[in-house]
């Protein structure tokens, strides 16, 4: 006897019915995930204030990954903390690379600027270059919309390793 005869046998018969194929079993993931996606876009317009952490990586084949994480707090101060996306960077990881595709991102779930308080980045000068980086594109978007200032980190992780004298991860 399997164990869902003995767990629920009334529905032994209906779950024997259902279609397992490979391609109803990819439809149904990507329902569960773009359902899952809804839910978080959802949340993310209770964010009084959210931040962002970014970190560019290469991955095994040579190709560049972004990956941002946001951190939100609501008027309740819920807080809540997901992977937002992992963007693969084609051609080059410059600072305006990094914002166009981190721009992209928080647009598409519709998380706006105007309540972005604070980033954290590695010491990457892609990243941190208050000229041409993402967080010096970042400052300039923030202050031509008159917003206030948005405040700037390094990773505690990348300075742990910096001051212990590790290598970059």
């Amino acid at each position: 006897m399997e164990c869902s005869e003995v767990i629920c046998p009334s529905v032994v018969s209906k779950c024997e019915a259902l279609s397992l194929s490979e391609r109803t079993i990819s439809r149904r993931v990507q329902e569960i995930g773009a359902n899952i996606k809804e839910q978080l876009r959802n949340e993310y317009q209770s964010f009084k204030q959210f931040s962002v952490a970014l970190d560019e990586s290469t991955d095994n084949r040579s190709i560049a990954q972004l990956a941002i994480f946001v951190r939100g707090v609501e008027n309740d101060f819920k807080n809540t903390e997901e992977l937002l996306d992992v963007i693969a960077l084609k051609n080059t990881t410059t600072g305006e690379d990094i914002f166009l595709a981190a721009i992209e991102v928080m647009n598409e779930v519709n998380l706006s600027i105007e309540r972005l308080c604070s980033i954290a980045t590695d010491g990457a000068s892609e990243m941190m270059s208050d000229g041409a980086g993402f967080v010096g594109r970042m400052k300039e978007n923030v202050r031509d919309a008159g917003l206030p200032p948005i405040v700037t980190v390094r990773c505690l992780l990348h300075q742990d390793h910096v001051c212990k004298g590790l290598p970059q991860v």
